[in-house]
């Protein structure tokens, strides 16, 4: 409790305890009084606390002033003259108390009761990184760092915490006011990460956390197995495992690659030949993948159009799709024959043969599309026929009409034997009735069946 001066009810009071307490001061437990010729007219009870806290009137000891007592307790008892007076009670962890003490004329009996304050110290906690949360005793601080400034002296634990760092306790002893400074240096249980990436501003994950942009330094990872991803558009995605461990500063460099392109190559009419950079890759439609980012030649060519080529530029990671309208460079060749059934060559390539008509002898028209323009050699061919060579102008976008006329061959294929002897041409016909051979051109001659011996086509010698 504080020290107070009383009223003259409570004095009242303490005179009454005064009395009782100078009847127990008789028996065996109180100090032998000291022997007085006359004493003061005033008499002064005094309590305290602690029970240990040592009392001194106007710098004098208790025990020097008359009529002195103790009952062991913290109570004790003195006798003064009337004046001024000033009592000093003190003891060791307590706040010193210099209490006013005046007596008059008159007072018989007075009271000072006082209970010291504790002497706190001054403690300065600080953590490093800052930050750190206190407790002291169970009792939070708040965060270091922090000046505390109601701690009883003695000898204390002052336990650190902060996200991220293992959890510290520090001693500090408090011996006085004099400030004390007590510093805790917190040890990571997390790792850091510094993140570098060959395709800066790739985007950074950490165990499925995005993390920023590299380069960057994460800090606080839990220690233990990791996961580092990067990202950017056009590149595959580089993923790493790897382990941490507390208080580990990990260096990882991300080395992306670029994502090949895809190209995709059409052509009207299809079945155009592709060439990228001079290289092959097949006829139209055509989905090219794995081409490097950059700039590619593209080149197409079909038989009878006019060859296309034109540089594509492809992006990483990007399709891209080309389409060649090809012009034909090309004409129509429309040939008959006579006869019919004529093979027909075109740059000695067979392309078909005279289909036979109405008409006797005269073909109908074979249509040849798609014939290179420019000069081009046809050939005509049949057997029993003079073949021929003619060169023809093809026109682009034109038709071109064409007629051949071929001489036959008279080479007999065919022998009939009769009565008079054996008769060979060139077979006509064979019917029930008679056999038809040409025996020279243009003379054809008929065999009666039941003429005939034999008949047959000749044999070759």
């Amino acid at each position: 409790m504080p020290i107070r001066n009383v009223s003259p009810a409570m004095a009242a009071a303490a005179r009454t305890m005064a009395v009782a307490a100078l009847a127990l001061a008789a028996g065996p437990s109180w100090a032998t009084r000291q022997a007085e010729p006359a004493l003061p007219p005033c008499r002064v009870s005094v309590e305290v606390e602690p029970r240990e806290a040592q009392v001194a009137i106007d710098r004098r000891p208790l025990a020097e002033f008359p009529g002195y007592a103790s009952d062991g307790q913290g109570r004790f008892e003195v006798r003064l003259p009337p004046g001024d007076h000033f009592a000093e009670i003190s003891a060791p962890g307590f706040d010193t108390a210099v209490v006013p003490l005046p007596i008059r004329e008159g007072d018989g009996n007075a009271i000072l009761a006082r209970s010291l304050e504790k002497t706190t110290g001054l403690a300065l906690l600080r953590s490093d990184p800052p930050g750190a949360t206190i407790q002291i005793g169970g009792v939070s601080y708040g965060t270091a760092p922090k000046l505390i400034r109601d701690l009883p002296l003695g000898t204390w634990q002052a336990t650190f915490a902060l996200p991220g760092y293992k959890e510290t306790t520090i001693q500090f002893t408090l011996k006085d006011r004099t400030p004390v400074a007590a510093d805790a240096s917190l040890t990571s249980d997390t790792a850091t990460l510094v993140i570098s990436a060959s395709v800066p501003g790739a985007e950074i994950r950490v165990n499925g956390v995005a993390r920023g942009k590299a380069p960057c330094r994460v800090e606080r990872i839990p220690a233990g197995d990791i996961i580092v991803e990067a990202s950017a558009p056009g590149y595959k995605d580089f993923l790493q495992l790897g382990k941490v461990g507390e208080g580990e500063t990990a260096t990882i460099e991300a080395r992306m690659e670029e994502l090949p392109a895809t190209l995709s190559v059409y052509s009207l009419p299809d079945g155009a030949r592709v060439y990228v950079d001079d290289n092959f890759r097949g006829e139209t439609p055509l989905d090219i993948d794995g081409l490097a980012p950059g700039d590619h030649r593209v080149r197409v060519e079909r038989p009878g159009f006019d060859p296309m080529a034109r540089t594509v530029s492809l992006t990483r990671g990007n399709s891209a799709a080309e389409e060649f309208r090809l012009k034909a460079n090309t004409g129509r060749l429309s040939i008959t024959s006579v006869p019919a059934g004529v093979a027909v060559y075109v740059d000695g390539v067979k392309l078909g043969e005279t289909p036979p008509s109405e008409v006797k002898d005269l073909s109908g028209a074979l249509e040849l599309d798609g014939i290179a323009a420019g000069t081009r050699s046809l050939k005509f061919d049949k057997p029993g026929y003079y073949g021929k060579s003619v060169e023809c102008a093809v026109r682009r976008g034109e038709t071109t009409l064409q007629r051949i006329e071929l001489q036959r061959r008279f080479i007999p294929d065919y022998e009939v034997v009769t009565e008079t002897g054996p008769h060979r041409g060139v077979l006509v016909s064979v019917t029930a009735e008679a056999v038809r051979i040409e025996t020279r051109p243009g003379i054809v001659n008929a065999y009666q069946m039941d003429k005939v011996v034999s008949h047959g086509p000749l044999k070759e010698e």
